[in-house]
């Protein structure tokens, strides 16, 4: 039996429009969500995982060299809403290493939170 569901991907995402997709059938969305961008943390994740939509992130690890490039797909997963990470690779190793990431425990809160600290997030105010 094969299933088919839908996802959507939309820069302008809401409550009201995750709630509103869930009810239409949607299965997923799909987000920018990193340690610099972390703007879906306002509303989006938390309404996303009550209405039991899957979330895909991308951008977690956008120019990222690879020991950040594994602390950026672990920040992300360790978002309980998070379902996976789509992060390019250019080769067999970084396939590898994203694999590896993906499947370490999530970070602790404390390292949540320094990593927070330590960057300086991407505020979006086009996408109001």
């Amino acid at each position: 039996m094969t299933y088919r569901r839908l996802g959507r991907s939309g820069i302008e995402l809401s409550a009201v429009g995750l709630a509103e997709g869930a009810a239409a059938g949607i299965s997923s969305e799909l987000v920018q969500y990193s340690m610099l961008a972390l703007r879906p943390e306002e509303e989006i994740l938390e309404t996303a995982r009550r209405a039991g939509l899957g979330v895909l992130v991308r951008g977690a690890v956008a120019g990222s060299d690879k020991e950040m490039a594994q602390t950026a797909i672990r920040f992300a997963l360790s978002h309980p809403a998070v379902t996976a990470v789509a992060a390019g690779s250019s080769s067999v190793a970084q396939v590898e290493a994203n694999f590896n990431a993906a499947n370490a425990p999530p970070l602790g809160e404390a390292d949540q939170s320094a990593l927070r600290d330590a960057v300086r997030p991407l505020r979006y105010t086009s996408h109001r």
